[in-house]
C-alpha cells in the first residue's frame, strides 16, 4: 500500500512538474526546466482588442493583451508592473520571465503606440536572447501571415520550434 502510495505521489510530481497547465507555484528553474518540454501556444486570430490563441492541447483562449510562454498564454496585466504605452514595456515586463526562452517577441501595438525601452532590448540581449521588437499586426487586413509583424514572427519561431516568448498589445 505504502509503495503505491509513494508511486502515485512520484508520479504526480513529475506530471506536475513537466505538464505546463498542471495548478501550481513553481521556482523560475522549476518553470525553465518544465518549458523545455512544453510547446508554446500560436496566435490563431487578432483583431481590435483581441487576440485568439490556440494552446498546445488545442483549446482555444481569447485575451486583449497576452503574454505566450511555452508554458501557455496568460492574460498580460499591464497593471502588475504599472505599465503605460510610454515608456512602455521594460526590464519588469521581461524579468520574470528571462529563463523561460531563448528569443523574446515584443510586440508595439497595431498603430504602434506601446513603446520598448531600448534598455529592455539591452537586458534581453545582455541575457543572451535574441528580440524582435515589431508591430503586433498591420490593419485594416489582420493578416497573421504577414512577414515584419510581431505575430508573425512569432507564430514561425514556434513552428521551429524555438523557446520563445511574446508579449502582445492588440490594440494601438
Amino acid at each position: 500500500m505504502k509503495t503505491i502510495k509513494l508511486f502515485s505521489f512520484g508520479f504526480l510530481c513529475l506530471f506536475s512538474y513537466l505538464n505546463p497547465y498542471f495548478e501550481k507555484d513553481m521556482t523560475q528553474a522549476e518553470a525553465a526546466a518544465a518549458a523545455k518540454f512544453a510547446q508554446a501556444p500560436s496566435i490563431a486570430t487578432i483583431k481590435w482588442g483581441e487576440i485568439k490563441i490556440t494552446n498546445a492541447n488545442g483549446s482555444e483562449s481569447t485575451f486583449k493583451d497576452c503574454i505566450c510562454t511555452p508554458q501557455g498564454a496568460k492574460d498580460w496585466d499591464w497593471s502588475i508592473t504599472g505599465m503605460r504605452h510610454n515608456p512602455g514595456i521594460g526590464i519588469a515586463q521581461v524579468k520574470d520571465l528571462i529563463d523561460l526562452a531563448d528569443v523574446f517577441v515584443l510586440s508595439r501595438g497595431v498603430d504602434l503606440v506601446l513603446q520598448a525601452q531600448d534598455e529592455v532590448v539591452e537586458y534581453l540581449e545582455k541575457n543572451g536572447k535574441q528580440v524582435f521588437v515589431q508591430r503586433t499586426i498591420e490593419k485594416p487586413a489582420y493578416d497573421i501571415t504577414k512577414p515584419e509583424t510581431a505575430v508573425h514572427t512569432y507564430n514561425e519561431l514556434v513552428k521551429q520550434g524555438k523557446r520563445v516568448v511574446g508579449l502582445f498589445h492588440s490594440t494601438c
